[in-house]
């Protein structure tokens, strides 16, 4: 029931559900087909992202482990230029070129997301753009989590009804 409670409370702020925000994040490369980012019921979409140094231009796709490294850079250069934080990602989609990747990577992994990890899956993939060796999307809440997390341990009723 708490559960439902956080649900709804995060699709509320912001306007609601119905408010969609789109971002598009300096050192990434534009398209049109998608936003960078986009935020709505409170949370923030990230696009998928493939290893290059934002500010160099410069791809990795020989060593997972750096180019998981260097993902995971650029996730946290995407979300703090939206007012996130890795802390606040709940989510995470990773796409593998190879699946035999997956020890190298996950070692990269555990060492970003060291004390909360987030949901997660994980998809052997071959249409990766750019002969990138992994891509990453994430999902990351807005809202100030101190506060969703006191309300929850609270068990205090929050100001609307389900």
């Amino acid at each position: 029931m708490y559960l439902l409670y956080l649900v709804n409370f995060c699709l509320s702020v912001k306007g609601g559900i119905h408010e969609k925000i789109t971002y598009e994040v300096a050192g990434l490369i534009k398209d049109r087909q998608y936003s960078h980012v986009v935020e709505a019921g409170g949370f923030l979409f990230a696009s998928g992202m493939i290893p290059i140094d934002i500010d160099k231009g410069i791809a990795i796709t020989d060593n997972i482990r750096q180019a998981t490294e260097m993902v995971l850079n650029n996730v946290k250069k995407v979300l703090a230029a939206v007012g996130s934080n890795p802390e606040k990602v709940v989510r995470v989609t990773v796409f593998l070129r190879n699946k035999g990747d997956l020890n190298s990577m996950n070692k990269a992994y555990r060492i970003f997301f060291s004390d909360k990890s987030p949901a997660r899956s994980c998809v052997a993939a071959n249409g990766i753009p750019s002969s990138a060796p992994n891509e990453v999307e994430v999902i990351a809440v807005k809202v100030d989590q101190q506060f969703v997390r006191s309300l929850y341990r609270r068990r205090t009723r929050l100001p609307f009804h389900v």
